[in-house]
Formats: C-alpha cells, structure tokens, sequence
C-alpha cells in the first residue's frame, strides 16, 4: 500500500525516462534516482530537485487512511506539489477525484 506499491512503479518510470505532469498546473517532472528509501523527482520547468522518502510516503498513507480515504490536495504531503504528484500517480490505491480537488484511498 505504501512504499512497495510505488516502488517498482516509479523505477519503471526513471528506465523509461517518463515525464508526467501535475494535474491543475501541469508542471512537468521526471523520476532520476531511485534509492533503497528516496526518490528523487527533477523539475522539469527549472528549480531544485526534490525527494520523496519512504518515511513521507507511508506517513501520507497513514493520513489519508484516517481521513477515511479522502483528503484535499495539497494537504497530503506538503507543502511540494512534486512530491503528492508523484505519490498520487505511482500508486495504484491513490487517485484524484473528478473535481481535482480531493486525492481518494482504495484499498
């Protein structure tokens, strides 16, 4: 659910040199290391890298699972819009909802 569900995702990503984009403002990243427990997501506009760590990601899971499955964007992991894009797209029991506005948990 956590870390081990995005984690061949995303290396199958960085192999594959995929690009993705945020969903409202439609910023462009990629995926270029992948370590035992960070990711590290490249801007593709311009701007410092980011990482996302097995901590934060199981940490998400935890918050959103509590919530009841539901929470608003921008508020699961914050404040870096990378870093819940790439949670949210990596991860086969997370996705957005029609509105954008909510990130949904399906186990």
């Amino acid at each position: 659910m956590g870390w081990n569900s995005i984690y061949k995702n995303v290396l199958k990503a960085m192999y594959t040199e995929m690009i993705y984009h945020s969903l409202v403002e439609k910023r462009a990243y990629k995926i270029i290391s992948v370590e035992e427990d960070t990711i590290t997501i490249a801007r593709m506009s311009g701007g410092e890298n980011d990482s996302l760590t097995k901590a934060e990601v199981e940490r998400a899971i935890e918050k959103i699972k509590a919530t009841g499955g539901k929470i608003k964007r921008r508020t699961l992991i914050s404040p870096t819009v990378a870093k819940e894009t790439t949670l949210v797209l990596f991860n086969p029991n997370l996705s957005w909802d029609e509105t954008r506005e909510f990130i949904l948990y399906k186990p």
